[in-house]
């Protein structure tokens, strides 16, 4: 049984992969990106329990991935 969904947010692989290992051993389903407009293209927010994101990423920056998905999700904090 899963705890719930986590979208997992960096530029850096290597944090992606350490924060899918240890969510995952917690119990909870993860999905990393390292690309944020990848992310924003792949995340369901009906789908989808927390967004965790690093703020400074080149291109797009956590702030404007939690900005959009809020927008299509209002109730989304």
């Amino acid at each position: 049984m899963t705890r719930g969904t986590i979208a997992f947010i960096d530029d850096e692989p290597r944090l992606c992969e350490a924060a899918a290992d240890w969510l995952g051993a917690s119990g909870f389903r993860v999905t990393t990106f390292t690309d944020a407009a990848r992310a924003l293209a792949e995340i369901d927010p009906g789908r989808c329990d927390c967004v965790v994101t690093d703020l400074r990423m080149p291109g797009v920056t956590g702030q404007q991935v939690l900005a959009q998905l809020r927008a299509g999700m209002p109730s989304c904090r």
